[in-house]
């Protein structure tokens, strides 16, 4: 692992909490793959996003103390606190451990757009962190913050950042009401 290699220390990948780790991949090579699909054993997805590490990856899962600034010190260190991507399902299938991965240049697939959700965006639309999770309510507002309930999120000042892990506003996507007859498909891989 490229963090333990550069700060000369051990990292437990559970920190992360990804749900499928994969080996063989150049460091970050997986933020090229953004907008492309991959497939996994019979599963094919659409490479979603970067994910942004939180500060969740700062706690230990032996101990559960706090322990280390992850996304400080990789900000630091390389310019950006992202680690893994965010997968869309497109087809489902079985997945195993020792499945391949086939990247953008070995899957021919195409790139047909996803379906957006048609939902208007409005004065009351929640918008989600892409980081964290932390969703943004224009109801409630941050009055901790100085953000008055009401306030629409295209209000909010450009240099603002999420409450909860620091990430920019402009990772900051509409939230859409999941359904709860269907799942979003999304998944984390690094």
């Amino acid at each position: 692992m490229v963090l333990q290699e550069q700060w000369g220390i051990k990292i437990d990948p559970l920190r992360f909490r990804a749900n499928l780790y994969i080996d063989g991949a150049r460091p970050w090579e997986e933020f090229d793959w953004v907008g492309s699909d991959i497939r996994i054993g019979e599963g094919l997805f659409r490479v979603d996003r970067r994910n942004g590490r939180c500060g969740a990856t700062n706690v230990n899962p032996e101990t559960g103390r706090r322990d280390l600034d992850l996304p400080g010190s990789m900000r630091a260190t390389f310019g950006h606190k992202e680690l893994g991507i965010y997968l869309i399902a497109r087809e489902g299938g079985r997945l195993a451990v020792g499945d391949q991965v086939a990247t953008p240049s070995t899957v021919d697939i195409g790139h047909a757009p996803l379906p957006v959700a048609a939902k208007p965006l409005t004065s009351h639309q929640k918008y989600m962190c892409g980081g964290c999770y932390f969703i943004y309510e224009p109801s409630s507002g941050l009055p901790d913050q100085s953000i008055a309930s009401g306030t629409p999120f295209a209000k909010i000042p450009p240099d603002w950042r999420c409450p909860d892990c620091g990430t920019e506003k402009t990772t900051f996507r509409p939230y859409v009401e999941p359904n709860h007859h269907q799942s979003t498909g999304k998944r984390q891989i690094s």
